[in-house]
């Protein structure tokens, strides 16, 4: 007869698996025993039924001679409960509940639920919920307060209310995690504030501009020739007019005039003189520039001084001026960000405190519950020893409130 509250193993295939080729072992409703000699395989069942439940997989259980080894149980159930958790973890039962694992000599394996592969963290989840292994050394636990205490819950039925803390208590250290980051920017931002806020003040100062970079490099261009011209034309006003250093063609015109009167005027040769004075007027009309040197030279210095504070600032953050531009854009974003972290960190000690108090009101709801239950335990216990022969024997559970955990505030004194 099939029980309608619980998964039951009906068979357990083994193959190349420790001292077992291709063993197939059955078991019936109730209570099942194998019983053999010292080294017969009886703990192997066990090693087998554990990795099922997806505990490490070790290669030396592969039979000598074989690359792999599996192992396979199928079990049956009645509830629908246990079938729509099957569907409900993607692994929907068809007419039985098969595990399978395979293990290789390489020490890797496979999982499988109803045929589908699965991951082993899966079958730990599946173990957890419907298997119970107890070993001979199993009541050693009992002296463990956790252990206790799962005893107790699972008394009083707080398996529901234990998975609520334990969610809850999960997302309070993430919240406490996320607070106390925030607390430490919130503590460093000071400084990196103040190196934004230098960087972003030499960089409006300097107030980097691609259209502005563009027309100085054409302005030192076009300063440089008319320069070059400008020098080109004094240069020749000193061969018209003369310098410091002797007369220019003006003055050897005057010279040679002079002496031309003085050996007797001639019309032939005055002619000829006002003729070649003409041709200097207007040679040296040709030849004049309008820019003054000195003004060149002067614009020349203030595009090149504006050009310098590009270089420099291009060298000292090895950015190009497009680069420096969207540098700049991002520090601006970065000081935004800073400015709201305190707002973060409000709102980050408000969840943190709601979380907290969630937390608390759910471990509170399960210490009561522990409470109200212990002492049904502790009679239930005591009858129970007192059916073996031990009148005189009693339990008493006695729990305080202790510091907030995963597993609530209850301890055992």
């Amino acid at each position: 007869m099939l029980s309608d509250d619980k998964m039951i193993l009906q068979t357990l295939n083994l193959k190349n698996f420790a001292t077992f080729e291709n063993q197939s072992i059955s078991f019936t409703t109730g209570f099942n025993a194998i019983v053999g000699e010292t080294g017969s395989g009886k703990s192997l069942i066990l090693d087998a039924i554990e990795l099922i439940t997806g505990q490490r997989a070790d290669k030396k259980l592969i039979r000598k001679g074989h690359d792999f080894a599996s192992i396979e149980a199928i079990f049956d159930t009645k509830n629908p409960e246990i079938t729509a958790y099957f569907d409900e973890i993607g692994h929907p039962v068809e007419d039985s509940i098969v595990i399978k694992r395979i293990i290789y000599k390489t020490g890797s394996s496979k999982s499988f639920i109803n045929h589908d592969s699965c991951s082993q963290s899966r079958l730990q989840d599946v173990g957890k919920r419907f298997v119970d292994l107890v070993g001979q050394f199993e009541n050693q636990k009992l002296f463990s307060p956790k252990y206790q205490l799962r005893l107790l819950d699972l008394f009083s039925n707080n398996q529901l209310l234990l998975e609520k803390l334990s969610s809850s208590f999960q997302s309070l250290q993430e919240a406490k995690l996320e607070y106390q980051e925030l607390k430490n920017r919130a503590e460093n931002s000071k400084v990196e504030a103040d190196y934004l806020e230098f960087q972003l003040n030499e960089l409006d100062q300097a107030e980097l501009s691609l259209d502005e970079e563009h027309d100085l490099k054409e302005s030192k261009e076009k300063i440089t020739n008319k320069v070059a011209l400008s020098q080109n034309a004094q240069e020749l006003d000193s061969l018209f007019n003369g310098s410091d250093t002797g007369n220019g063609l003006w003055g050897l015109v005057q010279v040679l005039e002079k002496k031309i009167l003085i050996l007797g005027p001639s019309d032939h040769f005055i002619e000829r003189v006002e003729l070649l004075k003409d041709t200097l007027s207007e040679l040296e009309a040709s030849f004049q520039n309008d820019e003054d040197l000195h003004d060149l030279e002067a614009q020349y210095a203030q595009v090149l001084d504006r050009l310098d504070t590009y270089r420099k600032i291009q060298r000292k953050y090895n950015k190009t001026t497009e680069e420096l531009i969207l540098f700049h854009q991002d520090l601006l974003n970065r000081k935004g960000g800073l400015e709201n972290i305190e707002a973060e960190l409000k709102k980050s000690k408000t969840k943190m405190e709601m979380k907290l108090e969630e937390t608390y009101a759910l471990a509170h709801q399960l210490h009561q519950s522990r409470v109200k239950n212990k002492d049904k335990l502790s009679q239930s216990l005591t009858n129970t020893i007192h059916k073996l022969k031990m009148e005189g024997a009693t339990v008493s559970i006695e729990i305080e409130e202790t510091e907030l955990s995963s597993d609530g505030i209850s301890n055992f004194t």
